[in-house]
């Protein structure tokens, strides 16, 4: 387990380096284990930062897990949409491309700047960390499709802008209907309308106010709105 940990700080350290070589002997662990383990970890670091929120606001136990969780599998699942997405662009850019179960699991390492996504909470520079962690993500993308698919860099930079303008596109086509899905299936569910975003949650619980902490409560709120 130790050594599990370790390489996967090790992998986390060359793909936030930019490092061509991040996804060296990831199989040591098996053909997964590496990479789920950074999506769950950038995952957690997120959730982790929206969870001191909704703590605060004493939102009840079972409902809070039930959010975070609905909200990790939905980072997952965008994780492995982008893979497929880039997989196809690759497909149209080149002649000959890697397997697409490669793919996917070297896109997965592209979450590694998430690892600080527990920042994106900070008051006031929240929404600045934000970008930051985005753009980040895309440069570490741009270097997986280098090494993964073995071209130049500017072909890497058209894979890598056409598997994320799909993934944008998918997300605006499909997102309202698999949402309205989802939320009614919760609702016959729990009886209760479910609430993903930090945001909703404040907005129907929101901060207590008084002694300053009005002051506080807005930025908090702002943050979370960013």
């Amino acid at each position: 387990m130790l050594q599990y940990l370790a390489d996967l700080l090790v992998v986390i350290g060359r793909a936030l380096r930019l490092d061509p070589n991040a996804l060296a002997g990831m199989e040591a662990h098996g053909p997964w284990s590496i990479q789920i383990g950074i999506a769950a970890l950038a995952t957690v670091s997120t959730v982790a930062g929206e969870a001191i929120v909704l703590a605060i606001n004493q939102v009840r136990r079972l409902r809070l897990a039930h959010t975070l969780t609905i909200s990790l599998l939905g980072r997952l699942l965008s994780y492995l949409t982008l893979g497929g997405l880039v997989w196809l662009a690759g497909v149209i850019v080149l002649p000959q491309t890697p397997a697409l179960e490669d793919v996917v699991r070297a896109v997965m390492v592209s979450a590694a700047p998430y690892v600080f996504g527990f920042l994106v909470l900070l008051p006031y520079t929240g929404p600045a960390v934000e970008r930051l962690i985005q753009g980040w993500g895309l440069l570490v993308l741009w270097a997986i499709v280098v090494h993964e698919f073995g071209t130049e860099r500017w072909r890497a930079l058209l894979i890598t802008s056409l598997g994320v303008l799909a993934a944008l596109l998918v997300s605006r086509i499909l997102g309202r209907p698999l949402a309205w899905i989802r939320d009614r299936l919760w609702r016959l569910v729990t009886g209760e309308p479910l609430m993903l975003s930090t945001q909703e949650i404040l907005d129907q619980f929101p901060l207590p106010a008084g002694n300053g902490q009005g002051q506080t409560g807005g930025a908090a709120r702002g943050a979370a709105g960013g």
